[in-house]
């Protein structure tokens, strides 16, 4: 068990003695308590207490949010997931007076403030204000140990991954459309692309009854009614429903400009961009043969 603390009543572990005092009180408080949990054997004054803390047990979720249907162990729970949809933001940063759904979030969002970076990475030190920054910034490490691919030597941080992109070698596209003969790799992809000539649409949205071919489509547009916005610049702190589009934005801090007119050679940061501008080409080539007929 290495230097984990053992509770002398119900045997239950914790990492450090102070945490192991603040649960022991919870069974000494429990002497006069008649409504006793029979699975880990808390005790509680009120029969609804035991009823609530079993959930935890049986992992019963009571509570469903009247929008979107999902649901909650603890009506705290739900309070707080219905401020997505009521857009209801109690908690005010005093640096900036931006405004937060959740406690956690605002307490990540003043660190843009005070500079605190609380995580750091046990392999270089590097610090980061929010664990998820931490979480991804670790693969950099784990991928010095990567599965690599014998070809092109390309890393993997898994089998799945790896045998995906082998295929893009040897080119094993074995599942067909049955409209329009494209091959796949895998059936699930085949299954995604055939809902193009079946017109169907599986993934509906609660909020409006919108209809999407594709799972991750859905997700995408949910947020326009939810406001959520998962990507964040790490640069400027602006954020976005979308990856690509922040992939995007990104760009005009790094001036990058990928897209390429072959024509004139001016560069773009957006494929749609370019097309707009490849039409100006067009159109003068237009102009000038109608001048010489």
């Amino acid at each position: 068990m290495g230097n984990e603390h053992v509770c002398p009543f119900c045997s239950a572990l914790f990492p450090n003695k102070y945490t192991l005092v603040a649960h022991i009180h919870v069974h000494i408080d429990d002497k006069d308590k008649p409504f006793t949990c029979d699975i880990c054997s808390r005790s509680f004054n009120k029969n609804y207490e035991l009823v609530r803390h079993k959930r935890i047990h049986t992992r019963v979720k009571s509570y469903t949010c009247a929008f979107c249907k999902k649901s909650f162990m603890q009506a705290f729970e739900l309070a707080r997931h219905c401020r997505i949809h009521s857009n209801i933001k109690p908690f005010k940063c005093n640096f900036c007076s931006k405004s937060f759904i959740q406690k956690s979030s605002l307490v990540v969002h003043i660190r843009t403030h005070t500079n605190e970076k609380p995580h750091t990475c046990i392999i270089c030190n590097k610090s980061f204000i929010q664990k998820s920054h931490l979480v991804k910034h670790t693969r950099t490490h784990v991928n010095e140990k990567a599965l690599t691919c014998n070809i092109c030597n390309l890393q993997f941080n898994n089998n799945h991954d790896l045998s995906l992109h082998i295929q893009s070698h040897v080119n094993i596209k074995t599942f067909p459309c049955q409209y329009c003969r494209k091959l796949f790799t895998e059936k699930f992809a085949l299954a995604v692309h055939t809902r193009i000539h079946t017109h169907e649409k599986p993934y509906t949205c609660s909020f409006c009854s919108n209809s999407f071919a594709k799972k991750s489509t859905l997700r995408i547009h949910v947020r326009t009614h939810t406001h959520e916005k998962p990507f964040k610049c790490d640069l400027c702190n602006k954020s976005f429903t979308q990856q690509t589009s922040l992939k995007i934005h990104k760009r005009t801090h790094t001036k990058e400009k990928p897209f390429t007119c072959n024509v004139c050679n001016k560069c773009f940061t957006q494929k749609s961009t370019l097309q707009v501008h490849e039409r100006t080409h067009t159109n003068e080539k237009t102009i000038h043969v109608s001048l010489l007929q």
